[in-house]
Order: C-alpha cells, then structure tokens, then sequence
C-alpha cells in the first residue's frame, strides 16, 4: 500500500478538494490506485462513514453495480399500495382507509354544494392523488365525480379502468361484485378486454350517493400525448407498512449517550459538502456541519433500533448505515425526495438537538400519498419508509441548529428493481 502523494496527486486531492467534489469518490479513487486507508484520511481530513466497498468510483465506467438488483420493472406495472385483489370475474382491487373521516366529510360537503374538482379545492387534490396512486399522468384521465352522473360506458375499448370511493359514513353493498365496500374504502375495477362489457352496469342497482368515481382511458387527452405511466422506479418498491410511517421517543439511555457525545464534540463539527441539488441555503450560507459518530456508537443506534423497526415493519431487517450527526443551519432546506434504492427503503430520524424560532416540519407523504407534516423533539424519532416516500424540509430553516442522526435499514433478500 502506498503511504506517501507525489505533488501531482498533491494538487489533485487539493483540487477536487477546492471543487466540492464528494469525498467519498475521491477517498473511493485512491483506495483503487492503492493508496492507504490511514494516508487517504490524513489526506483529505475525512473518512467515510460506509464501509469502502460501498462506495463508488466514479471514473470507472465499467465498473460492476455493487448491489444485486431484482428483474427490471416495466412502466405500465401496476402497483397498488395496501390493495387486495378481489376473487371476482372482472379484474378487481380494493383498499382500505384511502380516504379518512375528515377528508370524506369536506368531499361531502364538495358534492351536497355541487362544487366540481379545481386545483385548489378538495375534490382536486383528492383527483391528483388518484394518478398519483395508480401511476397514470392526468391527461389520461376523466375529472373525478360523483358516481350519480356516470353515464354507461357501453363497452367503450378506450376505457381502461374505473376508481370508486365510498366518501360516505356507511358501507355500501355492490352485489355484483359481492363486496362491501367500508368507508373511505378505494375499489379499481379494469375494464374487459377490447371494452366487450359495460362495467357501469356493475354499480347500476346503486343511485350513487356517497360514492365518487374517477375513470382512466387508454388515450390522453393532450396533443402531443405524454408519457401515460408516471411512477419512478422507488413507488414500486413494496410497502412494508400500512401508513408507511411512525413517530416514537428513543431510548433514554441510548439518547443520553449520543446527547453527551454530540454536546462534547460540538466544537469538531465540520462543514458538509452534501452531493447533488437537494439541499439548498436561501442565505447562501453553510447549510449543514457533520459530526462524526464513533462506530461503536454507530453500532448501539442500529442494534437497538433493529428490534424496533422489525416489529414496525413485521420483516426481519439488515442494516446499512448510520449518519450523522448533521447540524442543519439557519436558512437551509431540503427538496422533497426519495432516499436510495438499494439502501435506504426503512429509516429512522433521530432529533438530538435544536434551537429554533419556529418549529421545522419534515413534509412526508405516506403510502396513500397524502401529505404530512411531523414535527420532531429532542428525543424523539420517526420511523419512516424512506425509499418509497417523498420527503424533505422544503420550508427554510428559521433558527439557530436542528441535528439530527439518520439510520437505515433494508429487509432481508431485499433486491432492488429499477427500469
């Protein structure tokens, strides 16, 4: 192994170093020309929080994925979060608890004041939310509506398939289907095939009150037509909850211990160069510092969180990394996204300080992409399904430090799946 940089590889560290490129790339391109562990973090003043065969040569094109991956995913999959499929003749899926009781009520209220769906209004987030969950771009679909003025679709070939809602307080019989469908429940019925039978008749005994409708066509409605299927490769990652998160309080031991090392280490904090666009500063300030957890406390976090999010999720679980600790400053803020494939599908926050002027919410959408804001205290963590759920702080910073530590955990014989 060598030990010692000629000036060439001097200059190079100092300016890639100067460029913000990511540590972790650079610390990963040394190791491959053989440089060191010792030298390379004496070098670049870091050391990564990963095992090294986990990090990613970013000049070596050829280089093998460092993680196996499942069959690759087909755009037009359907995926449906938390829905059963139905053991009837037509191609039927329910699921449960879609809509809540509040939701239901205000798009009660939408259809007793015949108010029709609008960007800003219940029944139009209501109908962004069903693409969203199917996966279909909006220009292939009708408005939603009441079920009250479906007209039949006798056997019309472009309709590919139907949503019902029950926003009422009472279940409803449909009989042809055999079903009861529960309050706030979500049915999808696909259509047969060429469009051979009316599936309007499957709901004809009803007169449709309480229930909403949302139908999806095999052609857009826009010139040129967009891409119909709009899912990323992550929403199809299986969900391993109902909701898809879960707030709880650490540990007092365990909170203690990273609390006390966090307050003694404050003053080694170093500024963190954070890859991509994610994270911005609206004063163009440092947005975050990083203290670096020693790896025997790494190790507590995930050993005692293990048993913790296995229940959650009811799935054996395997770690993957722990980081942190991050010092957001004033003025940052997070774009809402999806956190790694391979890697990140459970994680968990863990606030361990802040001082702030007005609480910072973590916005997070859950399985049935409805949208969440949870505030976190000293103490207390989220458990969350990072992978699949869009999530970030886009509402900048206002205060003095919030610092969190991440931690993340896959299922065993996970693989992961991309197009």
């Amino acid at each position: 192994m060598k030990t010692e940089f000629d000036a060439s590889w001097k200059e190079w560290i100092q300016t890639n170093v100067a460029a913000g490129h990511s540590k972790d790339s650079l610390f990963k391109i040394l190791l491959d020309e053989g440089y060191a562990h010792q030298a390379i973090k004496q070098a670049l003043d870091y050391e990564p929080s990963v095992p090294a065969f986990l990090l990613n040569n970013p000049l070596k094109s050829d280089k093998q994925p460092q993680h196996k991956y499942g069959p690759k995913l087909q755009k037009n999959q359907l995926f449906l979060a938390n829905a059963r499929k139905l053991a009837t003749p037509v191609v039927a899926f329910v699921a449960e608890d879609f809509c809540l009781a509040d939701e239901r009520h205000t798009l009660t209220e939408c259809l007793t004041q015949n108010i029709s769906a609008q960007p800003d209004n219940a029944l139009g987030r209501l109908d962004r939310r069903l693409c969203r969950y199917v996966g279909i771009e909006p220009s292939y679909a009708t408005p939603v509506g009441s079920l009250t003025n479906l007209a039949a679709s006798k056997g019309n070939p472009e309709l590919g398939f139907m949503l019902v809602l029950n926003v009422s307080t009472a279940a409803i019989p449909i009989e042809s289907l055999d079903l009861l469908l529960a309050p706030g429940m979500l049915l999808l019925v696909q259509n047969s095939p060429a469009g051979s039978a009316d599936i309007s008749q499957l709901f004809s005994p009803l007169d449709g009150t309480g229930l909403l409708y949302k139908t999806f066509l095999n052609r857009s409605q826009l010139e040129p037509a967009p891409n119909m299927f709009s899912k990323e490769a992550n929403e199809f990652i299986p969900n391993y909850t109902f909701s898809g998160l879960m707030k709880l309080k650490l540990a007092p031991g365990l909170f203690a211990d990273i609390a006390s090392y966090y307050l003694l280490n404050m003053q080694h904090s170093k500024e963190e160069n954070v890859p991509g666009d994610f994270m911005f500063n609206r004063h163009k300030r440092v947005s975050s510092t990083l203290i670096e957890l020693p790896q025997s406390l790494k190790n507590r976090v995930h050993d005692e969180l293990k048993p913790l999010v296995e229940r959650w999720c009811q799935a054996p679980v395997e770690p993957t990394y722990v980081y942190g600790v991050r010092t957001y400053h004033e003025g940052a803020a997070l774009k809402l996204h999806r956190d790694r494939i391979e890697t990140h599908i459970l994680g968990v926050i863990i606030n361990v300080d802040q001082e702030v002027n007005q609480p910072w919410p973590l916005v997070i959408e859950d399985n049935y992409y409805r949208r969440h804001e949870v505030f976190l205290k000293p103490g207390e963590v989220l458990f969350y399904e990072g992978a699949r759920l869009k999530h970030g702080r886009p509402t900048p910073f206002d205060g003095k430090r919030f610092a969190n530590i991440f931690c993340h955990f896959t299922p065993k014989g996970y693989l992961p799946r991309t197009f």
